[in-house]
C-alpha cells in the first residue's frame, strides 16, 4: 500500500532523517521529487480553509520549495499519519512522531485566528485526501513500473 507525502520548506533540510525514520519504521521511500507550491497545489491541499486563510499561507508557501513523495508498506497510509503526528500544532504530537521531533515550537498567525504550524511535513489525514496525493504523485510519475 502507498501513502503521498510532503516535506514542507521549513523540513527541506531535514529530508534525509526523515527518510531515516520512514525506512527505520518500515515505510520504504519509494520514490520523490522537488516540487514548488503553487495557487493550484495550495488550493487542492487546503481546500477546507476560508478564503482569507487561504491567500494568508499562499504569502507563506508560495513558489517555495517541497519534496512530494510517496512510501510504501503494510497499511501506510495510517501508519505514514501516525509517524508524522496527528495533530498540526507539532507540540501537541506524540513524542517520536516527525512533527515533534522537527517541528517549530511557535506557530504563525493568518487571518481569522488560523494558526500556521511550521510541523515541516504534510500528511493526507484521510480517504478523500490520500486520494487527492495519490492523484498528484500520479501526474508527477512517482509511481515506478513493476514487472509483474
Amino acid at each position: 500500500m502507498f501513502a503521498p507525502y510532503i516535506i514542507k520548506p521549513e523540513g527541506l533540510r531535514y529530508s534525509s532523517e526523515i527518510h531515516k525514520i520512514f525506512e527505520e519504521r518500515g515505510l520504504k521511500v519509494v520514490n520523490y521529487t522537488t516540487i514548488r507550491f503553487s495557487k493550484k497545489l495550495i488550493n487542492l491541499l487546503y481546500d477546507n480553509l476560508a478564503p482569507p486563510v487561504k491567500r494568508a499561507l499562499q504569502n507563506i508557501l508560495l513558489d517555495e520549495f517541497a519534496e512530494f513523495g510517496l512510501v510504501e508498506g503494510k497499511g501506510a497510509p495510517r501508519r505514514l499519519r501516525e509517524l508524522c503526528g496527528m495533530e498540526t500544532n507539532p507540540m501537541l504530537c506524540e513524542e517520536g512522531t516527525i512533527r515533534r521531533i522537527f517541528g517549530e515550537k511557535k506557530g504563525i498567525l493568518l487571518a481569522n485566528g488560523y494558526v500556521y504550524w511550521m510541523n515541516v511535513i504534510h500528511r493526507f489525514k484521510n480517504k478523500k485526501e490520500h486520494k487527492i496525493g495519490i492523484r498528484i504523485a500520479h501526474e508527477l510519475g512517482l509511481f515506478i513500473s513493476r514487472k509483474k
